[in-house]
C-alpha cells in the first residue's frame, strides 16, 4: 500500500465511514494537500480508490446524494457503491465499443478524420476568443 492510499484509508475511517458520510473527492483532496501530501490531487484520490478496491478495502464511490467516497459499513452502503462501480462499467463498455467501430470504420476508409466544422470554430475562437462565444442565430 502506498504512502496516499494509507492515508486515504485513514482519512475515510476518520471522517467518511457510510454512504451517508461520504465526501466529494476535491474536498478529500484539498484536505490531504494541506495536511503536506503532494500527490493527494483529484486524480492521484481516483487512482488510490481503485487501487484500494483491487486490494479488497470496503472503500466505495457513489454520484447520488451525497455524491464522493466513503468507507461501506454496512449491506446497504456495499450495494450502493457497487451499482455506481457497475453504472460506470456500462457506460465505459458502450464507448469501448464505439471507439472500436469509429477505429474500424476509419481503418477501413468509410470514415475520414476531417473536421472542418470543428477546425473552423476553433480558429474563430482563437482570433476572437471574446466574441466566439456569442454565436449568431440567422
Amino acid at each position: 500500500m502506498t504512502h496516499l492510499e494509507t492515508m486515504l484509508l485513514g482519512y475515510l475511517s476518520r471522517h467518511c465511514c457510510g454512504a451517508a458520510r461520504a465526501r466529494k473527492i476535491w474536498k478529500i483532496s484539498k484536505d490531504l494537500t494541506a495536511l503536506g501530501l503532494k500527490d493527494a490531487t483529484p486524480r492521484g484520490i481516483q487512482d488510490a480508490l481503485a487501487s484500494l478496491r483491487m486490494q479488497y478495502r470496503p472503500v466505495g464511490t457513489t454520484s447520488g446524494s451525497p455524491p464522493g467516497a466513503f468507507l461501506c459499513e454496512d449491506t446497504r452502503d456495499f450495494r450502493r457503491a457497487y451499482r455506481n462501480l457497475y453504472g460506470r462499467l456500462r457506460s465505459q463498455a458502450r464507448g469501448c465499443r464505439r471507439f472500436h467501430q469509429c477505429f474500424t470504420e476509419t481503418m477501413n476508409g468509410q470514415r475520414r478524420l476531417e473536421f472542418p466544422e470543428a477546425v473552423s470554430a476553433y480558429d474563430a475562437l482563437r482570433e476572437a476568443p471574446l466574441l466566439a462565444g456569442l454565436e449568431v442565430k440567422t
